[in-house]
C-alpha cells in the first residue's frame, strides 16, 4: 500500500483540477490518501469531499501566522517555507500529485529520490507555458488528449510508461450553478482576462471594455478576470467596484461560481487573452468567441485562439462584436468542433476520472513492484 498526497497550497481554482481523482483513490481503499491545503481551499474542500470520506486532511501555514496578500505571500517564498516547515509529513508519502511547478521543490526539500511525482495541470494545456521541459521532472504526468501526448512525445516531454489520456478531470468535479444571472434575456458576454501584465488584455481595453457596457444596458456583461489579477493588483478592487452599480454588469473577482464553470453555462459570447478557460467555454456549447492578442503576436501560438477572431492594435469592442457575429457560422463553428476533438480525449465507456485513476494505478503498482515503497 503506498501514501498518496495531493497539494493544494495555492488559490482554490487549483482544487477542481485533480480532488476528483483524490476523491476516486479513496474510494477504491488501495492506498492511504491525504490532501495538504491551506486556509484558502479549506472550505472548498469539505464541501467537495464526500461525507464518509477517508481522506486524510493537513492544513499547513507558512511560519507567519497571520494571512497575507498575494503579492507578499510570493516574495517571502510562500511555497518553500511549507515544503520545508512540513518536510517531515511530505516525506512519508510515495506519491504526490500537483498541478503546479512549484511542487517541484518538494522533491528538492526532501530528496530528489524519494517522492513519485504526478502532474496534472490546473487548465487544459493552451501555450508553451503548459509545455514546458519542467514537466520532464515529474515521474507520470496526466494528459487531456492524444494530441497533447503526440506533442509532449515531440519535445521529449514524456515516453512510454509515464503518462495516461483521460480528457478533462474537472468535468467530473465541477458542479455549475444553473440559475440566471441576470433577470433579462439580453445576451451575455463574459470577460475573463489573464492576471499576467505580461500577457493580459485588461490593463490596455478592461475599462474601455467594462464602459462599452455601462454605455449599451441592452446587453449584459459578466467580468470574471482570473482571481489573481485584483489579489496581485489590490488598488483595482476600488475602481472596479463603481460598476457594480450597472444592473448589466456582473462582477466576479474569484467566487466559487467563476471557478465551476457557471459563467460558462450562462454566457453567449466569450471575450479573453491567453486564459485556456475558452477550451472550457466551448466544451458547453460552441459560440462565439473573442481573443484580445496585447502583444502582437499574432502566431497563433494559443490553442484557443483558433476558436475565434483575434484582435490586436486599435481594439474596439463594437468592431470585435460586429466581426465576430459576420464570421462565426461560417468561419469558427465547425472549426472549433474539430479544435475540441483534439485538445480533449473524453472516454466513451467511462469518466474521465475513473480513466485518469486506472492509469495512475497501474503507474504506482509498476513502481511498488519495482522499488518495492
Amino acid at each position: 500500500m503506498a501514501t498518496i498526497a495531493f497539494v493544494y497550497i495555492e488559490e482554490p481554482f487549483f482544487v477542481y483540477h485533480s480532488v476528483g481523482l483524490a476523491i476516486e483513490l479513496d474510494k477504491r481503499k488501495e492506498h492511504t490518501i491525504s490532501i495538504f491545503y491551506n486556509y484558502k481551499n479549506e472550505s472548498m474542500l469539505r464541501e467537495i469531499l464526500p461525507e464518509n470520506h477517508g481522506i486524510k486532511l493537513i492544513k499547513v501555514a507558512p511560519i507567519w501566522r497571520i494571512p497575507l496578500p498575494v503579492y507578499f505571500e510570493i516574495k517571502l517564498a510562500h511555497h518553500i517555507s511549507i515544503y520545508k516547515r512540513y518536510k517531515k509529513q511530505f516525506a512519508k508519502q510515495d506519491v504526490i500529485v500537483s498541478n503546479m511547478y512549484a511542487d517541484l521543490k518538494i522533491k528538492e526539500v526532501i530528496a530528489p529520490e524519494k517522492n513519485l511525482m504526478v502532474y496534472t495541470s490546473h487548465g487544459v494545456a493552451n501555450r508553451k507555458y503548459s509545455f514546458n521541459d519542467i514537466v520532464k521532472q515529474y515521474d507520470f504526468i496526466l494528459c487531456s488528449s492524444h494530441k497533447e501526448v503526440e506533442y509532449r512525445r515531440e519535445k521529449g516531454q514524456i515516453d512510454a510508461n509515464n503518462y495516461c489520456v483521460g480528457g478533462y478531470l474537472k468535468l467530473d468535479i465541477a458542479k455549475p450553478d444553473k440559475e440566471k444571472i441576470f433577470s433579462n434575456d439580453n445576451e451575455v458576454v463574459l470577460y475573463n482576462p489573464h492576471w499576467d501584465k505580461k500577457l493580459t488584455s485588461f490593463f490596455k481595453y478592461g475599462f474601455e471594455i467594462l464602459d462599452y457596457f455601462k454605455d449599451h444596458p441592452n446587453m449584459n456583461l459578466i467580468f470574471a478576470p482570473h482571481s489573481l489579477l485584483t489579489k496581485r493588483n489590490l488598488l483595482l478592487r476600488w475602481r472596479l467596484n463603481s460598476y457594480k452599480k450597472y444592473p448589466n454588469i456582473h462582477m466576479d473577482f474569484g467566487s466559487k461560481k467563476s471557478h465551476n464553470f457557471s459563467y460558462l453555462l450562462n454566457t453567449d459570447i466569450y471575450i479573453g487573452d491567453v486564459s485556456s478557460q475558452a477550451l472550457e467555454f466551448c466544451l458547453f456549447g460552441l459560440r462565439k468567441c473573442i481573443f484580445i492578442d496585447v502583444n502582437n503576436k499574432n502566431d497563433m501560438e494559443y490553442i484557443s485562439w483558433k476558436l475565434g477572431p483575434v484582435f490586436s492594435d486599435e481594439f474596439t469592442m463594437e468592431d470585435a462584436l460586429s466581426e465576430v457575429a459576420k464570421t462565426y457560422d461560417d468561419s469558427f463553428k465547425e472549426k472549433q468542433q474539430r479544435i475540441l476533438d483534439t485538445a480533449f480525449t473524453i472516454p466513451k465507456d467511462k469518466t474521465s476520472t475513473e480513466a485518469f485513476t486506472d492509469g495512475l494505478l497501474k503507474f504506482i503498482e509498476l513502481k511498488i513492484g519495482k522499488n518495492n515503497l
